[in-house]
């Protein structure tokens, strides 16, 4: 007997014989005339069925694989861009941060909060080798806390470095300050990282001296981001890079200055609450 199939792609049936399209419900085809039973018909509805339901099933677990594939691409994209973000800049820092721009603005953040994490995280692992397992060293206030602290400095210092490159008739985003800025600590925070892992490991002379290094780059950085703002300047008008560092010193020194009397007060009106205390 002649028989009736159906595509997958769709909810109508076929006739096999001449291809004519075919309600569910016939028991002929329209076009050749072919014969359909009742149990035949029945059967490729609940094959039809049965596909519809399969094909619903793979979407969301097909949409889901295909976010996870895009998800894992965008962070092998953003890996590979930032490693060759920091191989280039170990090899001309002045150089290379003069051709950053917004496109590394991605780079230049994750440069930055990696800085802001490994000094905290160093900090915590000083602390507890010099309390050598007598005092629980705290996580989280020693390390996130600070953490953010730091990122805050941090984008405090960039903005300022934004303002005076602004004074100084530069034309550049503060992303691209951001860029800029996380390209010259690139190399502070590969030395930041290996003090972490030597850390880590208890060798704790390498660990100080890399980060004593990683500080004093980090302090150059400071310096230069100004230089490497200046060389991009396409007329002689606006304010003298010379006055620009003065200015930028001098506003970061007063928020040094702001901070650390709030903090000296707080520890003084917690001394003055303890009983017997000297106030």
């Amino acid at each position: 007997m002649t028989t009736i199939k159906n595509r997958k792609e769709s909810d109508t049936m076929y006739c096999s014989v001449c291809g004519a399209e075919i309600e569910k419900e016939a028991n002929f085809c329209g076009g050749c005339g072919a014969s359909l039973t009742q149990e035949e018909a029945k059967d490729i509805q609940d094959s039809n069925a049965q596909q519809e339901q399969q094909a619903q099933q793979r979407i969301p677990m097909s949409s889901a694989q295909r976010e996870n594939s895009e998800f894992t691409g965008k962070m092998k994209l953003i890996s590979k861009q930032f490693f060759h973000f920091t191989s280039q800049t170990f090899k001309a820092p002045f150089s290379v941060s003069r051709q950053i721009n917004d496109r590394d603005f991605t780079s230049g953040i994750i440069a930055n909060v990696l800085l802001a994490f490994f000094i905290s995280f160093i900090f915590y692992l000083m602390m507890r080798d010099m309390s050598s397992g007598f005092v629980d060293v705290p996580f989280f206030s020693t390390v996130f806390q600070p953490f953010f602290y730091i990122l805050i400095f941090l984008t405090v210092f960039i903005a300022v470095n934004f303002g005076i490159a602004k004074m100084m008739k530069v034309d550049v985003t503060f992303r691209g300050v951001i860029a800029k800025f996380g390209s010259l600590n690139a190399i502070s925070v590969s030395f930041f990282f290996l003090s972490s892992l030597f850390g880590l490991l208890s060798l704790n002379t390498f660990s100080t001296f890399l980060f004593f290094i990683g500080l004093s780059l980090f302090g150059i950085s400071t310096v230069v981001l100004l230089f490497t703002l200046n060389a991009e300047k396409s007329t002689n008008e606006g304010l003298d890079v010379f006055y620009g560092l003065f200015i930028s010193n001098l506003t970061m020194a007063v928020i040094y200055f702001l901070v650390w009397m709030s903090i000296f007060e707080r520890i003084v009106d917690e001394v003055r609450n303890v009983p017997f205390g000297m106030f």
